[in-house]
């Protein structure tokens, strides 16, 4: 019983669709076909035969109607799923061969066989046997190119009929074979006819009407007609090159040593020949108006004194071919080797294109180092280490406003600081008046007068400083005592190369003194911190000391209290009172006297300390609060400590606005301030480099693309032979992405090496003060992100080219 194996339905196709010269190729076709039988179309040249072959082997898409094979249907066409059913169940025989050229006859036919898992031994007895039944077992090892166009058509006859398919599309199989060749083909396309669907584009009826169980004639793209083959039960060779003599009436003359025999099928007209024998040659002359071809050894046409071949039904059934079919398939792909071999053929068609898109590589590979050192270097900084201000404070200006005189203008801006001060303790408020320390070297006697200023760095109170901070040295114990952040030392010494040769480490500094310019003495560190933030942590009373607006450094009762207990334990002052220390005596005539300075007005000396204390005077806690918003008023500068900027700051504008625009406050988060300019300074250098790179990095894959694409045209022969017989897209993408990773390979790979080790020199060397990071981990980022794009970049002209089916890639290409 027969099974629909191809059912179309209402097929249409056109050719320049919507245009003047618009073909309807495939005009509402309809066709039943059987799972087994030979079926042959007809048709003059530009009917539409080839087309409607090409369309129902999925080879072609189609823009309406149904299209189903084996069961599997499809109401449009899909290079997916059509891909699959067509490797499962079809195989082809192309009028214009489409073999690789370069490559063996046995490798063009095994490559039928990639789809099945069979053993090389099988796949070998496979070959040899579709060899030996086209007659070209001899040809094996020879490569394609080397074969005329007749042993070309009998390979890629081979290569179908070796996975002995279910359905075989032939495309005028015979066209280049000779009369006795065309009979083998035909008789093993009708032998396995019995077991499988055989549909043949032929423009020979007589070939039709002898071996077809069913002829289908098309013309202008419909069916014209669809019959079952009468047959004749013979069928007679017929030759242009051969003479079968007992078809034609003899004629016989003799005499004088000359016999001629004449061959005739007709009445023979009068013929005159002079001959002329002389020294063993011939020379014959025939009238003018009569055309003779002499027959020799060498000759196309040949004579056979015998009657002409007659091929017979019954010599049909008897004809020797059985090949049985294989189980179970997959999507035939490329294999390793070939995919390599294959993207270094195609490195060699670049030609000169070559040395352009070398230049480009290796330009975009030196500038892609660039760009990622510099993202690396700003993303390895320590951005802390770069910002120099406490991220807890805000800093306070005020500003006279308009026509304000100076005593209206101090009056509105104390009365505004009372306001502020009111709500915030006065241990958060600092004078933003930060003291001049100078770090002095005294480890070599021989090096002498190498000091410099500390910088980079905010006042912090100690009392702010926890224990579990410190990495080296100790906590603080007097007021002259301070603790310094790790990253203020490791600024001060990258900044200055002479303390970087000389102090191995930031530890060395633990014990040594920082001068406080324009004063006598000095601020020992006793301790490096790790806060986070670039502090130097130091006592209130110091901080306000440090200024020149003091003479003398003050303390409060409380802390002397701390240092001497006994005796000062109950010890309470007024804000009129004060206690001085003892080297003060001569100065001042003692105890009952008064002490005046700036911002300390008349304080009346109670006690006189010992001089082993630093600090000179003693006033309460009152009087310092007094003195600093005295020195606060005078400065219109201050820093607030505050762990919530955005409602400190929001407080600080409603005072503003409270003064009736007559004070101005210019209120600065520090941090944020300085973080914005390290961030548009290095978004200013990022973005100039990612131009430039962005700029190589277009041009170069533009060239790539069109470079990729002119390869990929100039081998569209080979590409159009995979798809044609179903190698999967991703293989053959793989082969251009192969070749494109060579390229790489051969440039962008030693560009960023040899880049990266210049990168690494320079950044070793300290005289050229340069400072780069590039870990080896963004070497191989470099190259991952290089060999991606280039990669990619190579592909897609590829796999524009692969969207159309193989029937329209072989067509649009002249193949």
């Amino acid at each position: 019983m027969e099974h629909t194996k191809i059912q179309l339905t209402d097929l249409h196709k056109y050719y320049n669709k919507g245009r003047k010269n618009e073909i309807h190729v495939i005009n509402g076709t309809t066709l039943s076909l059987p799972d087994k039988g030979f079926v042959c179309i007809l048709g003059e040249s530009g009917s539409g035969k080839t087309t409607l072959l090409n369309t129902m082997g999925g080879l072609d898409d189609y823009v309406k109607g149904k299209l189903a094979i084996s069961g599997d249907e499809l109401k449009h066409y899909s290079s997916r799923k059509i891909d699959r059913i067509r490797t499962a169940h079809c195989s082809y025989i192309f009028q214009n061969y489409y073999l690789l050229q370069d490559h063996t006859v046995e490798y063009n036919i095994r490559l039928a066989l990639n789809m099945y898992e069979i053993s090389e031994e099988e796949k070998n007895e496979r070959i040899d046997y579709v060899l030996q039944a086209v007659d070209m077992q001899k040809y094996k090892k020879r490569q394609v190119s080397k074969l005329s166009g007749g042993q070309q058509q009998r390979i890629a006859i081979a290569r179908a009929l070796v996975k002995t398919p279910e359905i075989i599309f032939a495309d005028e199989p015979t066209g280049n074979l000779d009369e006795a060749n065309t009979m083998r083909i035909m008789q093993i396309l009708k032998k396995i006819s019995k077991n499988c669907l055989v549909i043949m584009v032929t423009h020979e009826k007589r070939l039709a009407s002898f071996f077809a169980d069913r002829i289908i004639q098309i013309e202008s793209g419909k069916v014209k007609s669809d019959e079952q083959s009468q047959g004749n039960g013979e069928f007679a060779y017929q030759s242009e090159n051969t003479f079968y003599l007992n078809e034609y009436e003899e004629i016989a003359m003799s005499g004088n040593n000359v016999k001629v025999h004449c061959y005739t099928k007709d009445e023979m007209p009068e013929l005159v020949l002079r001959v002329i024998y002389e020294n063993g040659n011939y020379y014959v002359k025939a009238d003018d108006d009569k055309k003779v071809t002499f027959l020799t050894e060498g000759s196309d046409r040949k004579l056979l004194f015998e009657d002409r071949p007659m091929l017979k039904e019954e010599d049909l059934e008897e004809f020797d071919y059985q090949l049985e079919s294989l189980p179970g398939n997959r999507m035939p792909r490329l294999g390793f080797m070939e995919i390599m071999r294959l993207a270094m053929h195609n490195l060699k068609l670049l030609g000169k294109k070559q040395v352009f898109l070398i230049v480009c590589f290796l330009a975009m590979a030196v500038l892609m180092v660039l760009t990622v050192a510099d993202i690396a270097t700003l993303a390895t900084i320590d951005v802390r280490s770069l910002i120099h201000s406490d991220s807890h404070y805000v800093s306070v200006e005020a500003r006279r406003h308009g026509e304000l005189d100076e005593r209206a203008f101090n009056e509105q801006y104390e009365e505004l600081l009372d306001k502020f001060l009111a709500t915030t303790s006065m241990d958060n408020v600092l004078v933003e008046l930060s003291p001049n320390l100078r770090f002095e070297y005294k480890g070599f006697s021989q090096i002498k007068d190498v000091n410099a200023l500390l910088s980079g760095y905010t006042i912090a109170y100690d009392d702010r400083l926890q224990e579990e901070w410190i990495i080296y040295g100790e906590m603080p114990k007097n007021s002259d005592e301070i603790v310094i952040d790790i990253r203020v030392l490791e600024n001060f010494l990258a900044k200055d190369s002479i303390f970087a040769q000389l102090i191995p480490n930031p530890e060395y500094f633990v014990g040594e003194t920082l001068d406080v310019e324009k004063k006598e003495w000095g601020l020992k560190i006793v301790g490096i911190c790790d806060s986070g933030e670039p502090n130097i942590y130091m006592d209130k009373c110091t901080h306000i000391s440090t200024t020149t607006w003091l003479t003398n450094t003050f303390q409060t009762v409380e802390r002397l209290q701390e240092l001497m207990p006994e005796r000062y334990k109950d010890t309470t002052l007024t804000t009129e009172e004060c206690i001085i220390r003892n080297h003060f005596y001569g100065e001042i005539d003692g105890i009952g006297n008064y002490y005046s300075s700036r911002f300390v007005k008349g304080c009346f000396v109670v006690d006189i300390f010992p001089e082993e204390y630093p600090f000179e005077v003693v006033i309460s806690q009152e009087k310092y609060e007094e003195v600093l918003k005295s020195m606060l008023v005078q400065a219109k500068k201050m820093l607030v400590y505050t762990d919530d900027k955005e409602a400190t700051m929001a407080y600080l504008r409603e005072l503003e606005e409270s003064t009736d625009g007559m004070v101005e406050l210019v209120i600065t988060d520090l941090y944020a301030k300085e973080y914005s300019v390290y961030e548009e300074a290095r978004a200013l250098k990022l973005d100039a480099r990612m131009v430039i790179t962005i700029t190589i990095v277009a041009i170069s894959l533009v060239v790539l693309y069109f470079s990729m694409k002119s390869c990929a045209i100039k081998n569209i022969q080979n590409i159009a032979v995979y798809r044609l017989l179903g190698i999967k897209k991703g293989s053959i993408g793989l082969i251009y992405a192969a070749e494109t990773a060579f390229l790489t390979t051969f440039t962008s790979l030693p560009a960023v090496l040899a880049t990266s080790v210049v990168l690494k020199f320079i950044a070793s060397v300290p005289s050229l003060e340069m400072t780069l990071v590039y870990p080896w981990w963004a070497v191989f980022a470099t190259l991952a992100f290089l060999y991606f794009v280039n990669c990619l970049a190579g592909i897609l002209p590829i796999l524009g080219i692969l969207r159309l089916p193989p029937a329209k890639l072989a067509a649009k290409y002249g193949l």
